[in-house]
């Protein structure tokens, strides 16, 4: 007996959506990175891989806060690339 659901979505096409989705995130995360490298390469003066309060310009130290997730009171490569790949994400 075939059920229903093997008919209307075949299993098949939820491999290939899965596949995709894992390649979009791939994308978005290689992309991430990518912008995250540039955003240090401008504005990590000291070159310790990280950007603090002092090597932002003063318009955008107010924000440093929200996208510091471990509360170091700077922003590492890796809070940036989950920023990024965060706030590409298509919310429900």
């Amino acid at each position: 007996m075939v059920a229903y659901f093997d008919i209307a979505i075949p299993r098949n096409a939820e491999r290939e959506k899965a596949a995709a989705d894992r390649s979009v995130t791939a994308e978005a995360t290689a992309k991430a990175e990518r912008l995250a490298d540039q955003f240090l390469k401008q504005f990590d003066l000291d070159e310790d891989g990280s950007i603090s309060l002092d090597e932002l310009p003063d318009r955008a130290r107010s924000g440093l806060s929200r996208f510091d997730i471990n509360g170091d009171k700077s922003i590492s490569r890796d809070e940036l690339i989950q920023l990024l790949v965060n706030s590409g994400r298509k919310r429900p």
